[in-house]
């Protein structure tokens, strides 16, 4: 292999053309070109190859943009930045785990436009919370509850 700098960009200008193309195996056979043959019988730099065979169904970039699909990790940093960074991340701000995790999950549901889907789901789940709560508004009200449904 050519390593002065015309030769390194001519194998990735191949490499990155077959990646998009979706010929994981041509991919592969570039990567394989690189390492040398092992003499003592281990696999050495030739194990990592066969993660692009392995992982060929993530890697069909050619039918994601025919698909018109973002391929690209740029998508899913502005989500971070928009449902994490900017809304959770502050002076002054400290989150418990508990609270963190539950707020991310409205957080995403209600930019993915899905936050009926969320309250459809959560009103089908039993927590020892809303059992108790249900619970108690199923039994008697309490007198200054009655009072004031009356006066309404």
């Amino acid at each position: 292999m050519d390593w002065s700098q015309g030769g390194k960009a001519e194998w990735l200008k191949k490499a990155k053309k077959a990646l998009h193309a979706g010929d994981i195996h041509e991919v592969e056979r570039l990567i394989l070109s690189l390492a040398p043959t092992p003499t003592d019988g281990s696999e050495g730099e030739k194990s990592n190859a066969p993660y692009f065979t392995r992982n060929a169904h993530r890697m069909r970039y050619a039918d994601f943009k025919r698909s018109k699909l973002v391929i690209g990790s740029g998508s899913v940093e502005s989500s971070v930045r928009r449902i994490v960074n900017l809304r959770m991340k502050g002076n002054g701000t400290f989150w418990n785990r508990e609270n963190a995790e539950g707020m991310l999950l409205i957080r995403s549901y209600l930019k993915a436009g899905r936050l009926d889907d969320l309250a459809d789901w959560s009103l089908q789940q039993t927590t020892p919370w809303w059992t108790a709560a249900k619970q108690q508004l199923s039994g008697p009200l309490p007198e200054a509850r009655r009072i004031q449904l009356a006066a309404s």
